[in-house]
Order: structure tokens, then sequence, then C-alpha cells
């Protein structure tokens, strides 16, 4: 990505916006060690500024385990907590098929990791387990 002008990236991210036309669209955080991460977040920011006709109303972004809490110059502080008691067993089976991503304990991308997060996540929310955002934009035409 570091090749890619964020110009490129923006219009690429533009047209997905018009051909789909989602209301909401999701990024990776701004507070993310991973350089691509950052780019495709400060690209998906640009693409989704607010104007006339365009259907999307939220911008969230998600963190990204072993890329966004080692980012220590800021920290992700998320808004948005979604119950995933009931996924959680599926999402760390999905990531067991990943097996150039899945490290070992205390690793932030290992399977016990993941798991101890999404209860993290849950014990600020109030469920078993949780996914959590931030919800960098919301557009609404009446409170």
């Amino acid at each position: 990505m570091d090749i890619v002008s964020n110009l490129e990236i923006t219009k690429r991210i533009e047209k997905s916006i018009f051909d789909f036309k989602p209301d909401t669209v999701f990024t990776h955080s701004q507070y993310d060690v991973n350089v691509d991460h950052r780019a495709i977040f400060n690209a998906t920011i640009t693409a989704t500024r607010p104007k006339q006709k365009s259907t999307v109303k939220e911008v969230i972004s998600f963190e990204v385990p072993s890329s966004t809490e080692w980012y220590f110059p800021s920290r992700f502080s998320p808004n948005i907590f979604v119950d995933i008691h009931k996924e959680l067993p599926f999402k760390l089976k999905a990531l067991k098929e990943y097996k150039t991503e899945l490290e070992k304990f205390p690793h932030p991308r290992s399977l016990e990791s993941l798991e101890i997060i999404s209860k993290r996540w849950g014990t600020v929310s109030g469920y078993l387990s949780a996914e959590a955002f931030y919800l960098v934009r919301q557009l609404k035409s009446k409170f």
C-alpha cells in the first residue's frame, strides 16, 4: 500500500460506495501500527465525506488484534459494543483456518487472546462477549 496514492485508494472506495450504496461503512481504526490499515482509514474518511445524495450515514472503525493495541501514542476507545456471545465459537473456528495469521498465546492474535479480548469488551458493555467499534461519524436527518 505504501506505493499506492491516497487518491487512488480513495477513488476505489468511492467506486465501491457508488456501486453498493451502503448506509454504513466499516474501516480500520486510525490508531493502528499497520500503515496499510491507517492508509485505508484515511482514504475511507475522505471517500465517505458528507455530500448530497451520499448513501453513507455512518462510518464505524474496528480494532485489529496485534495492530490496534500496539499503537501507543493513542488508543482505540470504542463506543459501540455488539453482543457476540453466540457468534464467538464461529469467529474462533474461522481464525483457525488462517494458519499463517494464528499465533500462540499470549500473542493478541491467538485463539485464547481473542476470547479474552471479547470477554474484556463484554465486561465493559454487560455482555458475556462483545465486539467493540468506534463511531467515527453519524449523519441523522432528525433527532
